[in-house]
C-alpha cells in the first residue's frame, strides 16, 4: 500500500480514536445514561467529529510527511509507521498527562515524548513483523476501549443512574384546605439584587416597594448553584431541587439518534470539543431544545391548587409552555413571540403559530392583541428608561444586547395581567412573572458604578453604532438599572391599587448581581418582601431560602407543606393570630406530574427555538 495512504489511514485512526476517548470522557464528567449502542455511537460520533472537524488537515500533512520521509529521503516503510505511531502515542500522551497527571504546558509535553524517545532509541531493533502487529494492536484499541467503555458505562450507569422519582400519590390521608379566604399575589422579579435594592430604598427611589415592606417584611434571599433562572424558578414553585424537579438548564443538548441530554455539558479540558460541538450546532447537526413542562418531574404550585379545587391565574412563567390544563388560567412564556427575536427573522408576524401558549386556549386571540413588540416603543419612552433611541448597526455583534425586547415582554404581560385583572377572573392565587431587570442589568453592568473590570466591555457596547446621537445617549447608560426599578416599582404600584386590600402580596427576585462581569454566577442575594392581613409587619429577615417560598405560599393559601420538600415555612412573617388559627400542617408528598397531565405532546418549532437561542446568546446565558 501506498505510504501516503498509509500516513492518510493512521492518522484518521489516531484522531477518531483520541475523539472516541474524548467521548468517553465527556460521557463520565457529565454521568451520561446511555443504553449500551447509544454511549457506543456517542463514542464514535465524536470520533468521526474530530477526522472531519479537528483533523482534516493534520491528516493530509501526516500522509505527505510520510512520503517525503520515504520519497524524498528514503527512510525505510518500517520506519515511517513508526514515525505515525509516534506521532499517535505523542498526541494521547499528551492529553492524558493533561487530563490525569498536571495541566502544566511544560510537564505534560515532557511525557508526552517519552514514548516517542523510547520509540526512536528501540526502534531500529524492531522487525517489521513486530511493527505490524504494533499497527494491528493500534487499530484494534479503537473497537476494543470503545465496546469496553460502552460496555463499563452501561453497566455502572444503571447502579448510579440516580434518585428516580417514584409515581408517589398524596397518600391515604389529604387534609381539607383551611378556610383562609384570603387571596394570594406572588410576583417574581428576576435578578432583583439585595444590595442594589436596598440603596435605591435609602435613596428613596422606590416607593410603592417602600410601602409594602413598611406594612410588612423585608428579607435576605439566598440563592442556589447553579444560578440559572430556570432551574430557581422551578424550585421556587414546586419546592423541590433542581435534580427532583427536572428543570436543570437553559436547553437540553440533543445529538443525532441519541435522547436529549437535560444539563449543561462539561468537556474535557483542552481538547476542543466544546468548539466541535459548537460548530455543530451552527450546522444545526446537534440541536438546543429549551426545556418545557413535559420535562418538569414535580408539581407547580398551580397544580397543588388545582387538586384543591382553588382557582390561580399564572402569568409569563420561565418555561411554562405547553400551558397546563388548571383550575385557572396559565399564560406560558412563549405567550410573547420568541420566534420575532430570531436573526434570520425580523420582520413582524402578527402571531405566533406556537400551539398550547395559553389555557384556556379561547384567550388566546384576545391576548395576542394585547402583544407590544419592541417597534411599538416610541423614542420619548425609550429614552425615559435610558434605552438608546438611535438606530444601531445590527450586524454589530453587541446590537442585540441593546433591544428593548425583555423590556416589551414585560410591558406585554403587565397589560396581560391587567386584562385578566379587569374581566374579573376569580382566583385565589395570582402570580405575575418580570424578566426585565434581569435582562438590563445584564446589559448595563459595565456602565453601573458598582462595576469592576469593565471598560473593555463597555467599549465593545459601545462599538454598535458611530452616531453622535448614540454616543450623546450611552452617557446616560449608568442610569438604566435604576430606572428599570423606578418603572417597575411604579407598575407594582398600579397592580396593587388595582387588587384592593383582600389578599396577601409575596415578592420574591431568584437572585442578585455581582458586578465584576460575572453576572450572577456566584449566587448573589435575592429578595423577599411580603405583606398583607396575615403578614406581621417584621424586621429585616435573613437565612431564607429560594426552597422556603412554596412551603410559605401553601401556608398563606392554607395547604399543607410536604414534608419532601428541603425547605421551611418562613413562621417569622405570620401573625401570631394567623398561626393559632390555621396552625402549620404536612402531608407526605404531593402527586408526581409528567406527560400524562397533557393530552398530547406539543413540539416546540423552529422559528421559536432559533428565538430563544438568540435571546439566550444576547444575554450571555450560552455561546
Amino acid at each position: 500500500m501506498d505510504i501516503f495512504v498509509i500516513g492518510i489511514i493512521w492518522a484518521a485512526a489516531t484522531f477518531f480514536l483520541f475523539g472516541e476517548i474524548v467521548g468517553i470522557r465527556m460521557s463520565c464528567l457529565n454521568r451520561l445514561n446511555f443504553s449500551f449502542f447509544e454511549n457506543l455511537w456517542f463514542y464514535g460520533f465524536f470520533g468521526l467529529c474530530y477526522i472531519t472537524d479537528l483533523g482534516k488537515i493534520i491528516i493530509l500533512f501526516v500522509g505527505l510527511l510520510g512520503w517525503v520521509l520515504h520519497i524524498l529521503f528514503g527512510v525505510s516503510t518500517a520506519a515511517v509507521i513508526l514515525v505515525y505511531l509516534g506521532c499517535s502515542i505523542n498526541l494521547l500522551a499528551y492529553f492524558f498527562a493533561k487530563w490525569y497527571i498536571s495541566k502544566n504546558e511544560f510537564f505534560s509535553t515532557a511525557i508526552s515524548f517519552i514514548p516517542v524517545i523510547f520509540l526512536v532509541i528501540f526502534g531500529k531493533f524492531f522487525s517489521i513483523e513486530f511493527i505490524n502487529s504494533l499497527g494491528v494492536v493500534w487499530f484494534g484499541l479503537i473497537v476494543g476501549i470503545g465496546f469496553l467503555a460502552a460496555l463499563i458505562r452501561t453497566v455502572s450507569g444503571k447502579k448510579v443512574s440516580g434518585k428516580k422519582i417514584a409515581n408517589q400519590s398524596v397518600g391515604a390521608f389529604k387534609p381539607e384546605a383551611y378556610p383562609v379566604n384570603k387571596k394570594v399575589v406572588f410576583l417574581g422579579i428576576d435578578g432583583c439584587d439585595w444590595k442594589l435594592f436596598n440603596r435605591f430604598l435609602k435613596q428613596e427611589k422606590l416607593p410603592t416597594f417602600k410601602k409594602i415592606i413598611d406594612k410588612g417584611v423585608l428579607g435576605k434571599l439566598t440563592s442556589c448553584y447553579p444560578t440559572d433562572s430556570p432551574l430557581i424558578w422551578n424550585s421556587i414553585f414546586t419546592g423541590k431541587i433542581p435534580a427532583e424537579h427536572g428543570i436543570t438548564f437553559w436547553y437540553k443538548t440533543k445529538f443525532p439518534f441519541l435522547p436529549p441530554i437535560p444539563s449543561e455539558l462539561i468537556y474535557p479540558d483542552f481538547a476542543r470539543a466544546g468548539k466541535i460541538v459548537k460548530r455543530l450546532i451552527n450546522r444545526k447537526v446537534v440541536k438546543r431544545i429549551p426545556f418545557s413542562v413535559e420535562d418538569r418531574k414535580a408539581k407547580a404550585i398551580w397544580n397543588i391548587l388545582t387538586d384543591y379545587n382553588k382557582t390561580s391565574v399564572n402569568i409569563g412563567w420561565l418555561f411554562s409552555w405547553p400551558a397546563e390544563k388548571i383550575n385557572g388560567v396559565q399564560v406560558s412564556w412563549y405567550m410573547y413571540p420568541f420566534e420575532e427575536a430570531a436573526e434570520d427573522n425580523m420582520k413582524r408576524v402578527e402571531s405566533s403559530n406556537l400551539a398550547r401558549r395559553v389555557y384556556p386556549e379561547q384567550l388566546l386571540k384576545e391576548f395576542e392583541k394585547l402583544i407590544i413588540r419592541p417597534s411599538d416603543l416610541d423614542s420619548q419612552e425609550l429614552a425615559n428608561i435610558c434605552f438608546p433611541t438611535e438606530n444601531i448597526d445590527p450586524a454589530r455583534k453587541f446590537s442585540d444586547k441593546l433591544s428593548p425586547w425583555d423590556y416589551a415582554k414585560d410591558k406585554t404581560f403587565l397589560k396581560i395581567a391587567h386584562n385578566l385583572l379587569d374581566r374579573n377572573e376569580k382566583f385565589d392565587f395570582f402570580s405575575l412573572y418580570l424578566y426585565g431587570i434581569d435582562a438590563v442589568c445584564h446589559t448595563y453592568w459595565p456602565f453601573a458604578r458598582e462595576a469592576t473590570n469593565h471598560e473593555k466591555y463597555k467599549q465593545q457596547v459601545l462599538s454598535v453604532s458611530d452616531s453622535v446621537k448614540f454616543k450623546q445617549e450611552s452617557e446616560s447608560f449608568d442610569q438604566c438599572i435604576l430606572k428599570y426599578y423606578q418603572y417597575l416599582d411604579r407598575e407594582v404600584g398600579r397592580l396593587i391599587d388595582r387588587l384592593g386590600n383582600d389578599y396577601s402580596l409575596v415578592i420574591v427576585s431568584d437572585h442578585g448581581f455581582d458586578f465584576d462581569g460575572t453576572a450572577h454566577a456566584n449566587a448573589p442575594d435575592g429578595v423577599f418582601m411580603a405583606s398583607g392581613p396575615q403578614i406581621r409587619k417584621a424586621e429585616c429577615l435573613e437565612n431564607i431560602s429560594v426552597y422556603d417560598i412554596l412551603p410559605t405560599l401553601l401556608t398563606l393559601l392554607g395547604l399543607p407543606q410536604a414534608k419532601d420538600m428541603p425547605g421551611k415555612v418562613i413562621k417569622e412573617i405570620f401573625t401570631d393570630e394567623f398561626l393559632n388559627k390555621f396552625p402549620i400542617r404536612f402531608i407526605d408528598r404531593y402527586q408526581k406530574i409528567g406527560k400524562q397531565l397533557q393530552d398530547d405532546v406539543v413540539e416546540l418549532d423552529e422559528a421559536t427555538r432559533k428565538g430563544i437561542e438568540e435571546r439566550l446568546k444576547s444575554l450571555g446565558y450560552i455561546d
